[in-house]
């Protein structure tokens, strides 16, 4: 029932989405060796973000190889918050329904579920009930031990039930933050 497209979604700051795109695509070939026919890289219409669609590849072998490309040092400039997309599916409450029931056995420990969602007009109440109607764990919003992460772009959701670890936010994008922190007023 899962559509097998996995992919990454990745945020970069407004127009610099081209630049981010060419980032990933070098990083997936050049240092992670994924072979270019299996990525297709592009704009999602979404100002600062971009889709990549991977074939024939883990999806959270590629999570744990691009988070250590920068354990030691700044990797990434344009590319800041890539979160991986395990399956895509339309966004029609059923079929969300069929896919938590047939990837629920995912779920470890205590949950947390994150809707992110651009160009719906679906309240994201709605979308947590459906999920969590189907789920017996307990609910932690502070330190779960799963992350069920649902991303929406229009008629299109993206799930994921990972680990939290697998929300990378790169370093440039640490630094952006820490600086921001530093002078909120401006």
């Amino acid at each position: 029932m899962p559509n097998l497209f996995t992919g990454l979604l990745i945020s970069t700051r407004r127009n610099t989405e081209q630049n981010a795109s060419s980032e990933i695509h070098y990083t997936l070939t050049k240092e992670l060796e994924i072979s270019p026919t299996d990525i297709k890289a592009k704009n999602s219409g979404i100002s600062g973000l971009i889709t990549v669609m991977l074939k024939n590849v883990d999806i959270l072998d590629v999570m744990d190889r691009l988070i250590a490309l920068e354990k030691d040092e700044t990797y990434f400039v344009y590319c800041l918050k890539i979160r991986p997309v395990l399956h895509r599916i339309p966004m029609e409450f059923e079929k969300l329904e069929e896919l938590i029931e047939v990837e629920k056995n995912r779920i470890i420990g205590k949950f947390k579920i994150e809707v992110n969602k651009r160009h719906v007009n679906i309240r994201t109440a709605e979308i947590i009930k459906v999920i969590a109607s189907n789920i017996e764990n307990q609910v932690d919003l502070d330190n779960p031990d799963t992350l069920i992460l649902v991303e929406i772009i229009g008629d299109k959701l993206g799930l994921s039930i990972i680990s939290p670890e697998y929300i990378f936010s790169t370093k440039k994008a640490a630094a952006e933050t820490e600086s921001s922190e530093d002078n909120w007023f401006l």
